[in-house]
């Protein structure tokens, strides 16, 4: 018959409360939540567009400039939302921004692309080349964020409960 014996912790480390792995599990399920819905919306859309959008040539007439900053405000990158006008079904001229982004290079005000708009909302518009085959790689990153996110937290509630 063996003895486990346990055995001290060493001077100075930090012991974890179970309040606070309950706490920090709570918090990874909220997050893997997130990404989960965040993933859903994103392919929820792209679905959305491929099955009713109507194509037209847009004619770029600007575009959306968004700096992204990390958390003490370091610049970390820009990205360009493209603005587009283009003629719908009923013949009126409408204008959108679309979510998909270009390099600074590709931006040229008068240049011709193919886009696809929402018939039940024409201002919202996505570039035709964007809805090619698969989800990409937005979809995949959020959706492997949620399942390591969730299956973490998952298993740090159960360790919690078994301690």
């Amino acid at each position: 018959m063996a003895v486990a014996s346990k055995a001290a912790a060493p001077r100075g480390a930090a012991k974890i409360s179970r309040g606070g792995v309950l706490a920090a599990c709570m918090i990874g399920l909220l997050l893997a939540l997130s990404f989960a819905y965040g993933a859903w919306t994103l392919a929820a859309d792209r679905l959305h567009m491929i099955a009713v959008g109507l194509p037209a040539d847009g004619t770029m007439i600007g575009h959306k400039e968004v700096r992204h900053t990390g958390r003490r405000g370091d610049y970390l990158a820009t990205t360009y939302h493209p603005t587009f006008s283009y003629r719908i079904g009923d013949g009126r001229v409408v204008q959108g921004t679309t979510l998909d982004s270009l390099d600074r290079g590709e931006i040229r005000v008068g240049q011709v692309m193919r886009v696809v708009y929402d018939p039940s909302d024409p201002g919202h518009v996505r570039l035709a080349g964007s809805l090619e085959p698969g989800y990409g790689s937005n979809v995949w990153l959020l959706g492997a964020a949620a399942l390591l996110t969730g299956a973490l937290s998952l298993i740090g509630l159960l360790w919690r409960r078994r301690a």
